[in-house]
């Protein structure tokens, strides 16, 4: 309970909280006054029967039903569209380092082009619905200069990152059915596109919003009238927690109607990259692996010893450390040592 004081809610709620305090001292004040006979006669009460709030209850209760709802409907969306971006990037490597292959046990370069440019796209997708988010920056240690260069020029820059990815799919040396799954990967890249774009400039409609704070402000104002003949002067606390609770319901959804702000966007994309870097760099020791298991079913115990597999020591989560100084060269170099040539031709 002692955390209330440090809620934002609670913080952002505080002038209405206090107006509605000061309302119910008002009421309270002047109806014990009146009854005492510190007032004239003449004035009139201001108490009001319960049954006005009977009556619209249920019509505040819908209102913030649907306001919420809809606001966790937009946040849920977006929650599940990230999470989808992130087992698709896997997909996408793991298809690149088991089918993308020319046989002699090399990583081939385009898996390593995949590799980076499904980084670049999920960056310049959270670039492209964050505000203050500085692509070039995060790009440094992903592309080469060339090839960021000519992303940032482009209008819509997660589309080109797409595009980008299915030019690489294109001329891959895959099999037909390989392809097809390739390409269902990246139609759901640009479907998030498409969902991320429409959550960030469609709104819940403005008139709603206000309508529902009309109808709140009105009620809870008016609420001290109806529940000072039974409360007495506990009428000031219990209309300050009735509207803390209505108004809190309010501010949720208002919060998270706009979820990107809320999500850490830059964590998964750093646990995005971390993950895709390290089965890229695992994916020689996992082809070997897999040959040596084939061997071991075939009971060829002796082109198995031949085989050589070597340990591998797992990367950390996050692959490129932004706080150290590290160059582009320097990681397209480990790509390159990764893959046995140039991955960036």
């Amino acid at each position: 309970m002692l955390g209330i004081f440090k809620s934002s809610i609670a913080r952002g709620l505080a002038q209405p909280l206090l107006t509605v305090a000061g309302i119910a001292s008002v009421v309270c004040f002047y109806e014990d006054s009146l009854a005492k006979g510190l007032l004239p006669p003449y004035l009139p009460s201001l108490l009001m029967p319960t049954a006005p709030f009977d009556l619209t209850s249920f019509a505040l209760a819908l209102l913030l039903v649907f306001r919420t709802n809809t606001s966790y409907d937009r946040w849920l969306e977006v929650c599940t569209v990230w999470s989808g971006l992130g087992n698709r990037s896997r997909d996408t490597m793991r298809q690149c380092i088991s089918h993308i292959s020319d046989g002699s046990g090399a990583m081939n370069p385009l898996s390593a082009a995949m590799c980076r440019w499904v980084i670049a796209y999920c960056r310049a997708l959270k670039c492209e619905v964050m505000e203050n988010s500085d692509l070039a920056a995060e790009l440094k240690d992903v592309l080469t200069p060339k090839e960021a260069s000519s992303l940032l020029k482009a209008r819509h820059r997660p589309s080109f990152a797409v595009s980008i990815l299915t030019e690489l799919g294109a001329a891959a040396p895959l099999r037909e059915s390989h392809r097809i799954r390739l390409d269902e990967n990246l139609t759901y890249f640009e479907d998030a596109v498409g969902s991320c774009e429409r959550i960030l400039t469609q709104p819940i409609p403005l008139s709603y919003t206000r309508h529902t704070s009309r109808f709140m402000v009105t009620w809870l104002s008016a609420l001290p009238l109806g529940l000072y003949d039974t409360c007495g002067w506990a009428t000031i606390p219990l209309s300050v927690v009735i509207t803390f609770l209505l108004l809190g319901i309010d501010e949720i959804g208002v919060q998270i109607e706009e979820p990107f702000g809320l999500l850490p966007l830059d964590d998964i994309c750093d646990e995005i990259e971390g993950d895709l870097f390290s089965m890229l760099r695992e994916g020689v020791d996992i082809k070997k692996t897999a040959q040596a298991a084939r061997l071991a079913a075939m009971g060829n115990q002796e082109e198995m010893d031949a085989l050589e597999v070597t340990p591998f020591s797992p990367l950390p989560r996050v692959a490129v450390s932004r706080d150290e100084s590290s160059s582009s060269s320097s990681m397209h170099k480990e790509w390159d040592e990764v893959t046995g040539r140039s991955s960036l031709g």
